[in-house]
């Protein structure tokens, strides 16, 4: 494992406030680089949880010196290490064939601390002591689960590719009707969950959808084939809600649309590249991963670019919590590409 720690002091460009209601939050943020990998094969992270500043788990395919593969890698307030988190193999009726160490693609922490993570098909719940594995959910999915969002263990959702749309209550899978094929790649709710969003696009680029799930069904509320479509105009890749507004991430840049009142969907800034995921902890603390290692923060008043590492380093995922931001990828300059985890903390 690689560290090198260094202190962005930019001034940040003005930009137009979305309201004058929210508090400012600083910019300035001390980054801390670890890679991970070594000569087994290529290495990167894919997506990443706070629980906590002493708790942060990060999941991808990791290869170590000794060409060992693990899947997870976890921050005990000190030090990070590396996990080997065994995934159950499934036949057609779902009883347990056996079990094997895959790359995972996905990780969502609940308030609580329950922690839950997948390869696509086989869900790991880390309760803080002990891993169980969920129910399998192959007679009701479709497609591999790309992300999650829910208000509990026993209370979440789980989209994927071909528009799979998956709900987990009661220790049991129900299939949901997302009313579209497109690959679902980002899922996101409100507080209390009386309303949740979807959004993805198709492999080959020609389309792209945004649903919204009123409790009861999933509608489309936005859908692109092929040509530039308003508001977003091009691909949506994530969303993310707080308490007020829906922002939503295309590759024309991150747009705003209030959650109540009358006013409209806008554009509030144009990205230098195309953003993976949106995520904050509030209105006035919100983070953009993107390609080619830039990560946005919003303050409450003004879009900074942060360059916690000068090298263009794609970013896949990114998350927030108080003072501190998780963002995973990796690191290409090598000829084995190595996994990289970049956590900032507010000075």
């Amino acid at each position: 494992m690689t560290l090198l720690a260094l202190t962005c002091k930019k001034e940040p460009p003005v930009a137009p406030p979305l309201t004058s209601e929210q508090d400012t939050t600083s910019h300035n943020f001390t980054w801390t680089q670890y890679t991970f990998g070594g000569s087994g094969g290529s290495s990167s992270f894919k997506d990443v949880a706070i629980i906590n500043d002493s708790d942060v788990w990060a999941i991808g395919t990791i290869y170590a010196i000794d060409n060992t593969m693990y899947n997870a890698a976890h921050w005990d307030g000190k030090e990070w290490g590396l996990k080997r988190i065994s995934l159950n193999l499934y036949n057609s009726d779902c009883t347990v064939a056996g079990s094997y160490f895959g790359g995972m693609v996905s990780v969502f922490a609940f308030k609580d601390g329950n922690v839950i993570m997948t390869d696509g098909g086989d869900i790991v719940q880390w309760n803080g002591l002990s891993y169980s594995h969920l129910p399998c959910s192959n007679s009701v999915r479709t497609g591999a689960i790309t992300k999650f969002w829910g208000i509990s263990a026993n209370d979440f959702y789980a989209v994927g590719a071909t528009g799979t749309v998956l709900y987990f209550s009661g220790g049991a899978w129900t299939k949901l009707s997302s009313g579209t094929t497109i690959d679902l790649r980002d899922v996101w709710g409100n507080a209390d969950g009386s309303e949740v969003w979807a959004c993805g696009y198709s492999n080959d680029l020609s389309q792209s959808i945004l649903l919204q799930y009123n409790g009861s069904l999933w509608n489309t509320i936005w859908l692109q084939q092929g040509t530039s479509t308003p508001p977003y105009e091009d691909l949506v890749l994530t969303q993310w809600a707080s308490d007020k507004f829906l922002y939503v991430g295309s590759a024309s840049g991150i747009f705003l649309t209030p959650l109540s009142g009358n006013d409209t969907t806008r554009r509030v800034v144009v990205l230098n590249s195309v953003p993976h995921l949106i995520r904050g902890s509030s209105n006035n603390n919100i983070a953009v991963a993107t390609d080619y290692k830039s990560i946005w923060h919003y303050n409450g008043s003004t879009w900074f670019e942060e360059t916690p590492d000068e090298l263009l380093k794609p970013l896949y995922s990114i998350a927030v919590s108080g003072n501190t931001i998780a963002a995973v990828g990796f690191d290409a300059t090598g000829l084995n590409w190595m996994g990289e985890i970049s956590i900032g903390r507010r000075n």
